[in-house]
């Protein structure tokens, strides 16, 4: 390994700022509010308090300095995942490390995220995902429809869906918090998962072992098709999150074959868009909107319904933009 490098120019050249840092190898980068950390693979993590031109160990209390994944929330609390040690915690402005593995299974921790709510997610080697909506304090395995279990990456959208990528899985996510998982490979020619990264607009790039880079061709007002498992009825979800923004996700269940329409009305009656006007086959399946009209301009906050339709089957719900 060759350490940190720093571009100040849009990554046009680089520069290796390593001082003070004892371990080459690094496998994460977590910045906030001017500290910039630096997660090694042997020697725990690093922070630099001048844009990377010095560094500091930051291990007191960190039991396990295998560290794989750095990830800090709103408040500015830091959370490690290491490798056989579980998750560490990191107090805003504090130097001390806490440990946070209650209900934490498995401990080879390999990728973190945190979504806008504050639930962070844990992905592990042969143990799955883990959910802690309190901060780390207590964790939750969540496992359903999720094959295999060897979890190598995380993200999460600006709808909240969230996406992992696994050891010869490819691709799984969730629109529910991580409640239920489903697989979204069409394309991937390697399914080994090793990275992502999303764009404000929801478009997916994966990171393959082998096979280079693969982009979503999903907007966010795409139909996706979730699941095959046929319905005993149709059925029209709430959106999740609600409130949004930007994107929110609308699941929705067909008992047969059936031409559909999924349409957005403003709290007046008045057409905003059409998310869906096609035959789409029996199953469960999703659409997201992302809070445009049908000329593609963003709409304002404010309460809005949307409307499922096939054939004498109508049900709405309320949900809730917020800019």
């Amino acid at each position: 390994g060759d350490g940190v490098y720093r571009s100040t120019d849009k990554g046009n050249s680089w520069t290796s700022v390593n001082n003070g840092i004892t371990d080459s190898f690094i496998f994460a980068l977590a910045v906030s509010q001017g500290q910039v950390y630096a997660g090694t693979v042997n020697s725990g993590v690093f922070r630099s308090a001048d844009n990377g031109d010095n560094w500091q160990a930051m291990n007191n209390g960190l039991s396990s300095q295998r560290t794989r994944a750095l990830v800090i929330n709103a408040g500015g609390d830091l959370f490690a995942g290491t490798w056989n040690g579980g998750v560490f915690r990191m107090a805003a402005n504090d130097t001390t490390w806490t440990e946070v593995n209650n209900g934490l299974t498995r401990l080879l921790v390999q990728a973190l995220a945190i979504n806008s709510g504050g639930d962070i997610f844990v992905a592990t080697a042969n143990g799955g995902i883990f959910r802690s909506t309190d901060n780390g304090d207590n964790w939750v395995q969540i496992n359903q429809g999720l094959v295999p279990v060897n979890v190598r990456a995380l993200a999460v959208a600006p709808s909240g869906d969230i996406y992992a990528g696994t050891l010869n899985g490819g691709v799984v996510y969730s629109v529910d918090n991580g409640d239920n998982w489903v697989e979204i490979n069409d394309g991937i020619d390697n399914p080994l998962i090793t990275s992502f990264t999303i764009k404000p607009d929801g478009r997916v790039f994966v990171g393959s072992g082998g096979d280079g880079v693969f982009r979503s061709k999903t907007f966010p007002t795409s139909v996706e098709k979730v699941d095959g498992n046929i319905p005993a009825e149709f059925t029209l979800a709430q959106n999740y999150p609600n409130p949004f923004n930007p994107v929110t996700s609308i699941q929705y269940e067909l008992q047969q074959q059936s031409h559909i329409t999924l349409t957005i009305f403003n709290f007046l009656g008045q057409e905003v868009a059409t998310l869906i006007n096609e035959t789409l086959p029996a199953g469960r399946h999703a659409v997201r909107w992302n809070g445009t009209n049908e000329a593609g301009q963003s709409v304002a906050s404010g309460l809005y319904i949307y409307q499922l339709q096939s054939g004498d089957f109508i049900q709405s719900k309320k949900l809730i933009l917020m800019r």
